[in-house]
């Protein structure tokens, strides 16, 4: 994905797809977020740090996610198995952080808004 806002419905990001977008790249679902797959920098080398917005109310994050995660009516299940960690900022209405997995806030994480 392009610099830029983009605006879903639904979004499903499965396992071993991969996704790839800029540090611009600003991305909001309205009702239902799978996310499966972590977002990755142009090049495919490294996990790239964006804004995500989930209007919904329950969605799971099972891959590694990076950034700025805005979700403020929504129950966030964070993680799986053996565990994932998530570094950025957080706006989340209820998290729930599975066992072995952890949040790592950032100071760097991308702005929310302009």
């Amino acid at each position: 994905l392009q610099s830029g806002d983009y605006f879903f419905q639904s979004l499903v990001i499965n396992p071993s797809v991969q996704v790839r977008v800029t540090a611009t790249t600003r991305i909001f679902v309205r009702t239902t977020l799978v996310f499966r797959s972590s977002l990755l920098a142009p090049t495919g080398s490294a996990l790239q740090p964006i804004v995500m917005g989930f209007g919904g109310t329950t969605t799971s994050l099972e891959a590694t996610f990076t950034g700025t995660f805005v979700a403020p009516a929504a129950t966030v299940n964070m993680g799986v198995g053996a565990g994932l960690t998530f570094t950025g900022s957080y706006y989340i209405g209820t998290i729930q952080l599975q066992p072995a997995s952890k949040i790592a806030c950032s100071e760097t994480s991308p702005k929310y808004g302009n």
